[in-house]
C-alpha cells in the first residue's frame, strides 16, 4: 500500500553469538527501529533453503508510529529435527492489514551445527567428535618461550614430533606476550593450524599464572579464552583448552582450587564455549588428593552436561615427577594410584613426566630417575592419556 511510509533498521543479537553458524537450539534478541503511517505485521521466518520448508515463523504487530522508535523482541528456536549442515535462511517481512507483504529483508544465511563438534568426555573417556575413544599420546612444546623474535624453533620441530608418533601437542602459550617477541596472538593460530595439518591435536595452555594462588589471576586467564572465542570456535573439532598451567601453590587448599575453577568454568561457558576444558591440579600439578576430593564438584558445576543430557567432564591433569621415581623411599604403586581415578569415574590424563628430575640439594643428588616405563605401561593398560615434558 503506497500510503504506508516505512523506514526501518534491523539488528539481531544472539545468545550465544552466531553469524554464519547456527546452533540447533538457542535464543536471540531482535531490535527494530522504525516509523510507519499505520499498523503493520512483522514476521520473522526461518526456512530451509533447498526445500523452502518453514522452520520458525513468529509474528509481531507494530502500531502506527509517526516518529522513529525502537522495539525489541526475544525469540527462541529449536532446530534439533534438522540434519547437520542444513542451510537455512532467516528473513523479515512486513505486511499491511490486508496481509500483503510490503517489505522483506534477508538477514542471514547459516548452517545448522550441533553444539558439540569437537572432543567430549564420557565417563573417564575422552571421545572424538565421531564418538571414538581418543588416547592422548603427546608432548609439551614451549612455543611462547623459544619461538618469537623471528625464531621458529618449536614450530619447525613440529614435524619431528609427528615422526615420533605423537598424536597431540600441548602448546605452551602466554596471555602476556610482551616479552616473547610476538606482536599479537596470531602466531598461536599459526601453530594450531600446523598441528592440525600434521594430524596432531593442539592442546593450548596459558603459562602466565603458574603457582599463583590468586583467584583474580585465574579469572584473567578466563578473560583470554573469552576474548579469543572465535579462534576456539574455528578449530573446535580439534582443539582442547587447558585453562592455565599449574594454578595453585603448595599452600592452596583443594576447596579454594575447586571454588576458583568453578568460577572460571562458569565464565567460559556463559561466553558460549562448550568444548573440553582441561584443568591442572594444584600444588604444581601434583596434588592427586585435590582431584579425588574436589574433582567431582567441578564436574557437577559445569552447566554443559545439561545441554547434551549427559555429564560433561573437565579432565584434571596430573604431573608425575619425584613421587614417581625409582627410589624405594619414594616408590608408589602407580597402578593403584591410577585405578583410584577409575573407581571414582574421574577423567584423567598424565600431563607431565620425564626420564629424570632434579632433587633438593640436601639429598646430595642432582637427578633422580623417573619410572617412565611403568607409567606408560600402566597408562596403556588402563587407557589413560599422557603428555611427556619437553
Amino acid at each position: 500500500n503506497e500510503s504506508i511510509i516505512l523506514d526501518a533498521n534491523y539488528f539481531i543479537q544472539s545468545s550465544p553469538n552466531w553469524t554464519s553458524s547456527l546452533p540447533q537450539h538457542g535464543s536471540f534478541d531482535l531490535l527494530i527501529e522504525y516509523k510507519c503511517s499505520q499498523s503493520v505485521k512483522l514476521s520473522l521466518i526461518f526456512e530451509e533453503q533447498l526445500t523452502n520448508k518453514i522452520l520458525l515463523n513468529q509474528t509481531f504487530y507494530l502500531d502506527e508510529q509517526p516518529t522513529r522508535i525502537q522495539k525489541s523482541f526475544t525469540l527462541s528456536f529449536n532446530n534439533q529435527n534438522l540434519s547437520l549442515n542444513t542451510v537455512i535462511r532467516c528473513y523479515l517481512t512486513l505486511s499491511n492489514q490486508l496481509n500483503n507483504i510490503i517489505h522483506a529483508t534477508s538477514l542471514v544465511y547459516g548452517t545448522v551445527l550441533t553444539k558439540y563438534q569437537g572432543f567430549k568426555v564420557d565417563g573417564y573417556n575422552l571421545l572424538t567428535a565421531n564418538g571414538d575413544l581418543f588416547l592422548i599420546r603427546g608432548v609439551n612444546s614451549q612455543h611462547a618461550d623459544y619461538d618469537g623474535y623471528d625464531r621458529n624453533y618449536l614450530y619447525d620441530a613440529l614435524p619431528s614430533m609427528k615422526d615420533k608418533k605423537f598424536n597431540s601437542v600441548r602448546i605452551l602459550w602466554r596471555k602476556d606476550i610482551s616479552h616473547s617477541g610476538f606482536k599479537n596472538h596470531s602466531y598461536l593460530e599459526h601453530i594450531i593450524k600446523r598441528c592440525i595439518e600434521l594430524e596432531m591435536i593442539p592442546i593450548v595452555e596459558l603459562h602466565d599464572v603458574t603457582m599463583s594462588s590468586s583467584i583474580d589471576d585465574l579469572l584473567s586467564m578466563a578473560d583470554f579464552w573469552i576474548e579469543h572465542l572465535p579462534l576456539l570456535i574455528r578449530y573446535r573439532k580439534y582443539i582442547i583448552v587447558n585453562i592455565c598451567n599449574e594454578w595453585g601453590s603448595f599452600f592452596t587448599r583443594s576447596t579454594k582450587w575447586s571454588y576458583a575453577y568453578q568460577l572460571v568454568v562458569q565464565q567460559i561457558r556463559q561466553a558460549g564455549y562448550s568444548g573440553v576444558l582441561l584443568i591442572d591440579s594444584p600444588r604444581s600439578g601434583q596434588s592427586a588428593r585435590a582431584i579425588r576430593r574436589q574433582g567431582a564438584n567441578i564436574i557437577q558445576s559445569d552447566p554443559e552436561h545439561n545441554i547434551l543430557f549427559r555429564y560433561i567432564f573437565n579432565p584434571p591433569i596430573v604431573h608425575m615427577y619425584i613421587q614417581w621415581c625409582t627410589w624405594p623411599l619414594f616408590t608408589y604403586n602407580i597402578r593403584s594410584q591410577l585405578l583410584s581415578y577409575r573407581l571414582l569415574n574421574l577423567p584423567l590424563i598424565i600431563g607431565e613426566f620425564a626420564s629424570s628430575h632434579p632433587m633438593p640439594k640436601f639429598l646430595q643428588c642432582t637427578l633422580v630417575k623417573i619410572d617412565i616405563k611403568t607409567i606408560m605401561e600402566e597408562c596403556y593398560d588402563l587407557q589413560i592419556g599422557y603428555i611427556g615434558w619437553s
